[in-house]
């Protein structure tokens, strides 16, 4: 006859089935955490990301406003027009031509926005400044993709006489903007809004002075 008392081995199938259950909550949890991990990895990346392209855009924008020749736009002596043309979404100036370090030739380059693999782009388009002959092809280089809003203003007077102030529009004018502000926004989810870039100009008339940084002293550009 066997005793009450004897010990019994194995286990039961409500202790099987909770322990079942443990273990995939845990597994749940594990799955879960590792998740998180790899998306606040992903989210850290971008971020590292956008602030390196901030650095390097603002950088390429600041440099190109700062050399900004107020290049006349025709040979009349009589016409004082430079070739600037500042709206709220595109921006065309007189700069040296990119990759130079600043000691290029004189070339026409436009900022602005155009689609770029399914997504709006920011471009830069320029070409060689030859107004006594034929200029070579323009070339086309994409400065940041998904951007989605790029918005300049211009700073200084809205005409003789009158107040420095800030403006959508600059065009047809004989001098440069004192300032010029660009704000760019990407079109990513999660990314904080982009700093706006305020630049000042270096010489904004082409009646007194040029700044030449090879000679340090003054020229003319026409």
């Amino acid at each position: 006859m066997s005793s009450r008392s004897e010990h019994r081995t194995g286990f039961s199938l409500v202790e099987v089935m909770i322990g079942l259950a443990l273990l995939a909550m845990l597994m749940s949890l594990a799955a879960y955490g590792v998740q998180m991990g790899a998306k606040s990895w992903t989210r850290a990346e971008t971020v590292t990301a956008d602030l390196d392209d901030i650095e390097t855009v603002q950088g390429w924008l600041r440099r190109l406003i700062v050399r900004a020749l107020p290049a006349y736009a025709t040979a009349d002596p009589a016409n004082l027009s430079i070739v600037f043309s500042g709206e709220p979404d595109t921006m065309l100036l007189v700069a040296p031509q990119p990759a130079t370090q600043g000691t290029g030739p004189p070339a026409v380059q436009r900022i602005f926005l155009a689609p770029s693999n399914g997504a709006p782009g920011l471009f830069v388009r320029w070409q060689l400044n030859a107004p006594q002959g034929s200029p070579p092809p323009a070339r086309e280089d994409l400065l940041l993709d998904h951007v989605a809003m790029l918005r300049f203003g211009y700073f200084g007077p809205a005409g003789p006489g009158q107040p420095a102030g800030w403006q959508d529009r600059w065009v047809d004018r004989d001098r440069l903007p004192d300032l010029i502000r660009i704000s760019i926004t990407r079109d990513r989810k999660g990314l904080r809004p982009w700093p706006d870039l305020i630049v000042a100009t270096r010489v904004t008339s082409n009646a007194t002075c040029l700044y030449d940084a090879s000679s340090s002293g003054c020229r003319r550009v026409r």
